[in-house]
């Protein structure tokens, strides 16, 4: 197609580049998917106009087109795959969200660079009054955050409060939550309505989802844990030692930390092809 010059368009580049609505985009290697939940949810409670989508299945992003406004609040859970036609057409979200970087679909991407090359398109074409949200905690941060025209935000999971209880578990959820605070500090949205919301939502299918208690045994489904960092995070929700079930396609990923963890803290692991 491209040497026939036929114009390639991914969905949600075009969905940007048509909507009337401000777009808030996020993206990372883990929590991409509860961050968009979150801050989609903590719009509603704050009655602002606001549709989700990106990559999160079953939903279909071109289908909002029609349903946006100048008033409303897109907001758009963003994969690298999806963040490369956003470097093709030189766009970048209103309000740009970056959970946390690890090594990634090296399967895929030649080097580690590639990968945090089409991540870094969240922000790479914003301009002065538009926001890059960041890990206090991450190792790019810093570099992102001298590349970046927007105006910079951090959060950690020390941003929720202790007396907060949230229904997530894991301290990575803490720092889910802290990226929709952000957000929500952005919109002005008021503290007690933040609280209210974060407080309120409940863990999303497969992410430390508690299944069913069966003789005691509490069986958690954590499948869309699909890196070591994320199984990591997963590992270290509990106090007690798991029994972990393992499986998945090789991503050409590092699992040595992932060994030492689940040396000090599994009981046992079942390995399933």
């Amino acid at each position: 197609a491209r040497r026939k010059n036929i114009p390639i368009e991914m969905v949600e580049s075009f969905f940007v580049k048509h909507t009337k609505a401000k777009v808030i985009g996020i993206t990372g290697t883990r929590g991409k998917t509860t961050t968009t939940s979150l801050i989609g949810k903590l719009l509603q409670d704050a009655k602002l106009p606001v549709v989700v989508g990106g990559n999160i299945a079953g939903s279909s992003t071109l289908d909002l087109l029609d349903k946006t406004t100048p008033k409303t609040y897109a907001v758009l859970e963003l994969s690298s795959f999806q963040l490369h036609g956003f470097g093709e057409s030189k766009i970048s979200p209103h309000i740009a969200v970056i959970t946390n970087l690890f090594p990634e679909h090296l399967n895929h991407y030649k080097t580690l660079g590639e990968y945090l090359d089409d991540k870094k398109n969240v922000f790479r074409y914003q301009q002065k009054g538009t926001f890059l949200i960041l890990s206090r905690d991450d190792r790019f941060t810093q570099d992102f955050a001298k590349k970046a025209k927007s105006k910079v935000m951090l959060f950690g999971k020390n941003d929720i409060p202790r007396h907060w209880h949230l229904k997530l578990l894991g301290s990575h959820n803490l720092e889910n939550a802290a990226a929709a605070m952000a957000v929500g500090k952005i919109l002005n949205i008021s503290l007690s309505t933040i609280k209210r919301s974060l407080t309120s939502f409940t863990p999303l299918p497969y992410r430390l989802e508690m299944v069913r208690k069966v003789n005691g045994i509490t069986f958690v489904n954590d499948g869309v844990s699909t890196s070591p960092e994320a199984t990591i995070a997963a590992i270290n929700s509990f106090d007690k030692k798991s029994l972990l079930l393992l499986g998945g396609n090789d991503k050409l990923l590092d699992f040595k930390e992932l060994g030492n963890i689940l040396d000090m803290k599994a009981k046992a692991v079942f390995l399933m092809k």
